[in-house]
């Protein structure tokens, strides 16, 4: 088993040596192509770096230094886990940096809405800043053409120019032939503008190319909402990164900048705000206490002039009450704030809220409701807008909005009655020590109501006195919740095109997809490429192999003798002398596959072979349905083997002297419409027994054995079968059949000629092709086109 296995292994390794050879004799023989590819391959990277617009990686970064909203002292400093940042308010974060509110309003400070391009010979490239002009648009114009490239033509030395477009229909109505100066306001189309120049684009001979295009505000919106990128730090969740791929870095890396700046000074805005609201509802609640607090010391210094004062014994009674009319005022304002928190929440309203803490109310649970109500309404107002509307994220926002209203108005239910319960107590001590000034005139008594107020209003006025200077305070060092981490560069290298890259990939490319390709035809390939995979497939011995031969005519033996490829046939001459040396006169049959393998090109040569050695050789044409043999000899094939086995035709005419030494011919004469049958005559064997009495060798060509049964009754006839395998053009699996029938000893005596090896530019054999057409294109119906058509490889391959 073990041996089993190690022989697979082999043959494994055998198979993939035999491709790796093919594969190298392909690149070989292919070197014009693999070029031509490398080449092309190369020059298109090069290309593509050259007329790519560059796109540069732009980008900066901010870094939130504290927690959204109102500094400590605003709202307090007890915080509560009750809402905690997660994956989805990070999310969040991201959408809104980059939304349409806060890319509006970053253009709404950049002039950013002209555009100006240089045209060039192949492309159209942004220019900014354009230091050439500056065109300015009115405001108040009408009939804006946007999108509509507007090309400046300028003279040196002149004051005025032209203005032209490719759109020859508004070209013709508005701009053509009309003259405009430099600094003054034209009017086209209800379009006012006006376009200064500097000096030296005054002064130039030839001015670039340069167009301008009015961009409506939404295209823009739209464009850099897609491509502002923002990302959160992966190592740390609080920074912010923002990038944009730019194709033109100074102009995206001015927005970044304006962006970043924005979202820093909003933030500081919406803090301030929410302060500022703060003191509008404090303000407020001062003036109805101020006035009644005027009120009720106008009654009291009247009181004190007409009347005298109270007595010692009743001032710690009035303290006491002092003391209970404070902590219920404290109550009352709360009362004021869920007030005006339950008209907020039920009304909708769009300004902005303020903490419960602000007033000194003391709920836990409620400040935390109240900060993420602020929070979802300040998002919202810079995440909602029209193009989002239909977005899910934002439904589901919205039931989140409404369950923490719907938590807020339950929570300042619950406060309510529990305040109420508070100021019940409250009034009870109230009434009980009231009791012990009743003694009093009723003057006195009347005096003391208007003190009990006027004391239970200065308490009020003075806790918001006192949150009204904390929020004052805290103002003036409120600091935004961002800070600008890295400001907004530009990378020095563009992202696209990676011109090493896109280098690096053209010569990957360039070698590797045809040598790719060259390898997969290797593996699809079921022709004969190489000596090594034929020994594979068959057992049957190898005579010998034949260089390709770019000759005009079969003739190399006689005309080229000292060519390798004569030198080839001398030598397989050698191996049959081994192989037949019993037989005094041998009758050797030229055979193949199929058409054009060269079995006439061999079966000629060899005779010329046979014959320099002084031996008389007899070179049969034995193929009756396609005549070649006469082709290369001065002969005629009006009569010939065909005439003779049909019996109109004697020896003596058959026999036909070429003119060169001991070689004579027996052309295929007519074409009979039943050869095989003409073969199978006894008249074969009379006629091949008599030239054996005349002869030294016999030699015939046939027709290939696949196709037809002509080679199978001729070797009936035959001492040494020679069946031509041609390199790239016999299939394997003709071989494998054939050795089939040897190893069954269905045929005897075969030997194999490996035919049209084809030399690379080293030198080395390991080509594909053959100079000559052998086939079977007419006839009978079942031959194959005789001529080998020539290969795209072997058009461009110069050495060919």
């Amino acid at each position: 088993m073990s041996q089993e296995i190690k022989n697979i292994d082999n043959q494994e390794g055998r198979s993939s040596n035999r491709d790796l050879l093919k594969l190298w004799g392909k690149v070989l023989d292919s070197w014009p192509l693999i070029l031509s590819f490398f080449l092309l391959a190369v020059v298109t990277a090069v290309l593509f770096n050259r007329y790519t617009t560059p796109i540069y990686l732009v980008k900066g970064s901010l870094v939130k230094t504290r927690d959204e909203g109102q500094s400590d002292l605003l709202f307090g400093s007890e915080r509560s886990s009750f809402f905690r940042s997660d994956a989805s308010d990070v999310q969040r974060a991201i959408r809104i940096l980059g939304s349409r509110e806060y890319i509006l309003q970053t253009l709404e400070e950049l002039d950013f809405e002209i555009a100006y391009f240089l045209k060039g010979e192949v492309k159209i490239t942004e220019v900014y800043p354009n230091d050439n002009f500056s065109v300015e648009l009115d405001t108040g114009s009408t009939n804006v053409p946007y999108g509509v490239p507007i090309e400046l033509i300028h003279e040196a030395g002149n004051s005025f120019f032209f203005l032209t477009t490719e759109d020859t229909r508004f070209n013709s109505r508005y701009l053509d032939g009309k003259q405009f100066e430099f600094g003054e306001w034209i009017s086209i189309n209800g379009c006012r503008l006006r376009i200064q120049a500097n000096s030296k684009f005054l002064k130039q001979e030839k001015s670039d190319e340069i167009q301008f295009v009015f961009r409506p505000k939404e295209s823009l919106i739209k464009e850099y909402k897609n491509l502002v990128r923002v990302r959160v730090d992966d190592e740390t969740p609080n920074i912010f990164n923002f990038s944009i791929y730019s194709r033109t870095p100074l102009k995206d890396q001015l927005f970044l900048e304006k962006l970043m700046t924005i979202v820093k000074r909003n933030n500081l805005h919406e803090k301030n705000r929410e302060a500022e609201n703060s003191l509008k509802f404090i303000d407020g609640q001062l003036r109805l206490m101020l006035d009644t607090l005027s009120y009720f010391q106008g009654e009291i210094d009247d009181y004190k002039v007409k009347n005298r004062d109270f007595g010692q014994a009743n001032i710690e009674i009035l303290e006491i009450i002092r003391e209970l009319e404070h902590d219920k005022s404290l109550i009352l304002i709360e009362n004021n704030y869920l007030d005006y928190l339950e008209t907020y929440v039920r009304e909708k309203r769009e300004s902005e809220i303020f903490a419960p803490v602000v007033l000194g109310v003391e709920n836990i649970l409620l400040n935390e409701l109240v900060l993420e109500y602020v929070k979802f309404k300040k998002e919202n107002k810079v995440f909602l807008n029209s193009e989002n509307q239909q977005n899910p994220l934002v439904s589901i926002e919205d039931a989140r909005l409404t369950r923490i209203e719907e938590n807020i108005l339950e929570n300042v239910s619950n406060m309510r009655i529990d305040n109420a319960s508070k100021v019940d107590f409250l009034d009870s001590k109230l009434r009980f020590y009231n009791k012990s000034l009743y003694s009093l005139q009723d003057e006195k008594r009347a005096i003391y109501d208007i003190m009990q107020w006027n004391s239970l209003v200065e308490q009020m006025v003075q806790l918001l006195l006192q949150k009204r200077t904390e929020i004052s305070v805290s103002m003036s060092s409120t600091e935004s919740d961002f800070e600008v981490l890295d400001p907004s560069i530009t990378e020095s290298k563009p992202y696209i095109p990676n011109r090493e890259r896109n280098l690096i990939i053209g010569l990957l490319i360039g070698l590797g997809l045809p040598i790719l390709a060259l390898y997969g035809l290797v593996l699809i390939n079921t022709k004969v490429s190489i000596k090594e995979e034929l020994t594979e497939l068959t057992q049957i011995p190898i005579l010998g192999v034949v260089g390709h031969s770019n000759h005009r005519n079969s003739m190399v033996v006689q005309e080229k003798p000292k060519s390798s490829i004569a030198e080839s046939f001398r030598l397989i001459r050698s191996n049959i002398h081994f192989l037949i040396s019993d037989y005094d006169v041998p009758v050797i049959l030229f055979t193949s596959s199929i058409s054009g393998e060269g079995k006439t090109f061999c079966s000629t040569n060899l005779a010329f072979a046979f014959a320099q050695m002084e031996k008389k050789v007899i070179l049969i044409g034995g193929d009756m349905r396609r005549p070649k043999i006469f082709k290369d000899f001065p002969s005629v094939n009006e009569l010939g083997l065909s005439d003779y086995l049909a019996g109109g035709l004697s020896k003596e005419k058959l026999i036909q002297e070429s003119s060169f030494p001991y070689l004579d011919l027996i052309s295929s004469g007519s074409i009979p419409p039943n050869p095989s049958e003409l073969l199978m005559n006894s008249r074969l064997d009379g006629l091949i027994e008599e030239l054996k009495k005349e002869y030294d060798v016999v030699i015939v060509d046939s027709p290939p054995k696949g196709l037809v049964t002509d080679a199978t009754i001729w070797m009936r006839v035959s001492d040494l079968v020679v069946f031509l395998v041609r390199q790239g053009v016999t299939e394997k699996e003709m071989i494998k059949n054939l050795d089939e029938e040897y190893s069954k000893k269905k045929i005897n005596h075969v030997s194999i000629i490996f035919n049209d090896i084809k030399r690379n530019i080293l030198g080395k054999s390991n080509g594909y092709g053959y100079g000559y057409g052998y086939g079977y294109g007419y006839g009978y119906g079942y031959y194959e086109e005789d001529k080998v058509k020539k290969g795209f490889l072997s058009k461009i391959n110069p050495f060919a």
